[in-house]
């Protein structure tokens, strides 16, 4: 998934770096603060999504997002188009408490699906 950096200035998507190693806007010239990833649960993420709705579909957790192409209307970890499933590495790599939990879990009960997800 690409990282998308919104400018605080005007609000745009399209930046580039400069000659000091800066991240612009390329409308406005203003300073593009660095993308953070972050671990989320998608609970948490669907409170917050401007594209969620909640349906009939898929135990109410609806989506409405048009690139959502995999699961189109519904919102699940594999098919979000503003975050992506956490896995292992991901966890390891963010939050290295959650991840021994993860495997513990995984070690005791074979495979799981993750409800976390890393959100650029």
């Amino acid at each position: 998934m690409a990282v998308k950096r919104i400018c605080p200035g005007c609000g745009e998507e399209r930046w580039s770096e400069d000659a000091e190693g800066i991240w612009r806007c390329v409308e406005c010239g203003a300073e593009i603060p660095p993308a953070v990833e972050k671990l989320i649960s998608i609970n948490i993420l669907a409170n917050k999504c401007g594209f969620f709705e909640c349906g009939k579909l898929n135990n109410g957790y609806g989506c409405t997002n048009p690139e959502n192409t995999e699961a189109p209307g519904c919102c699940h970890t594999f098919a979000c188009p503003v975050a992506y499933e956490a896995g292992y590495d991901d966890m390891l790599r963010l939050d290295p408490d959650l991840a021994e939990e993860y495997r513990d879990e995984h070690e005791r009960n074979g495979f799981i699906e993750s409800d976390w997800m890393v959100q650029p």
